[in-house]
């Protein structure tokens, strides 16, 4: 069983195996004859009826970007006006019949179905839209357990970012455990996280990741703190990360349990108590919201404890880090300015 087509006589498909159950499959539009071969003398029949088969929609579309940010509108253009087409998801509006426009919140892959009103054939293509996060910034983190990412979980994170985590538990910490997760970690090349024991990238820098150099599965960072970069280039973005981190608590008898700040609030006059000091030397520090080491003062006990007199009513209003570093780990305590 052959299919001929009419205008040059191209045999596309047959089998002369058998004649009942015989199919055809065309990839190619016209117009075609129905031929037999009854037997293997070479005897044809040609039945006169004609076969047409239509071609598939064929069109595409441009974007002026396929990254935009969230509450704003991407449109599409189609390479043709002489089609249907239907949007999945159907969040798409029609300008015109070449122009719809999409305002996704997330990272979204629509399916975009052509349809040829006259014949009823239809043919997708599909588009990835990314929605950019809205701009991620300095951070700090003080409880014992929690998550970071680039700004967002469902969107990717935005061209020239530059983003700082402190982690800086209150109480006395001996270790901090960094886990990235794995399955959802895309930097792209130029874009890095480097990861760095301290609260700043003075700190001992632990690694610079991004694809081609992904992260262990964990970081066991020493000390009480954790410094994280994150930085982008101009040229392309990727879904970004997500990350968790707990901590190892200090030794037994921990300086967070002879600790004493007061009043706190204050007016920026305070009193920094630690009786028993249970330390030989020490250094207290005081950090803004955005990481600017404020003030400092070494701490020595008399006497087997300490006793510190804080002047600070200089500084605005607002939130502060205390930060004692010792021998055996760091504390971390939230002070507030009235």
């Amino acid at each position: 069983v052959f299919l001929v087509r009419s205008s040059d006589g191209l045999v596309l498909t047959g089998s002369t195996d058998t004649i009942t159950g015989a199919s055809a499959s065309l990839t190619e539009g016209g117009t075609y004859l129905y031929r037999e071969i009854l037997d293997s003398s070479g005897c044809v029949v040609t039945d006169f009826f004609d076969l047409t088969v239509n071609d598939l929609p064929d069109f595409n579309y441009t974007l002026a970007s396929n990254e935009i940010d969230a509450g704003n509108t991407a449109a599409f253009t189609m390479s043709t006006g002489s089609y249907d087409y239907e949007f999945n998801p159907d969040d798409a509006e029609m300008i015109s019949s070449t122009v719809y426009n999409v305002s996704p919140t997330v990272n979204t892959t629509y399916t975009i179905t052509g349809t040829d009103a006259a014949t009823g054939c239809s043919s997708d293509v599909t588009a990835d839209l990314f929605v950019r996060c809205t701009a991620c910034g300095d951070e700090f983190l003080f409880e014992k357990s929690g998550s970071f990412n680039h700004g967002c979980t469902d969107r990717n994170y935005r061209n020239s970012a530059n983003c700082t985590w402190t982690i800086a538990p209150s109480g006395m910490v001996a270790g901090i455990l960094v886990e990235f997760v794995t399955d959802s970690f895309d930097i792209k090349s130029g874009d890095m996280v480097s990861v760095y024991a301290g609260t700043d990238a003075n700190g001992d820098l632990i690694g610079t990741y991004d694809n081609d150099n992904q992260p262990p599965a964990q970081l066991n960072i020493s000390g009480g703190s954790a410094f994280i970069h994150f930085t982008s280039d101009a040229s392309g973005t990727g879904r970004g990360f997500q990350a968790h981190y707990s901590v190892t608590t200090g030794v037994e008898g921990a300086l967070d349990r002879f600790i004493s700040i007061y009043p706190n609030p204050s007016t920026g006059k305070f009193t920094l108590e630690i009786d028993p000091a249970g330390f030989n030397k020490a250094e207290a520090e005081i950090y803004s919201t955005l990481g600017e080491k404020l003030w400092n003062r070494q701490l020595e006990p008399a006497n087997g404890s300490v006793r510190e007199s804080v002047e600070l009513d200089h500084f605005a209003k607002g939130l502060y880090y205390l930060r004692i570093v010792t021998e055996s780990g760091t504390y971390f305590k939230t002070i507030v300015i009235e």
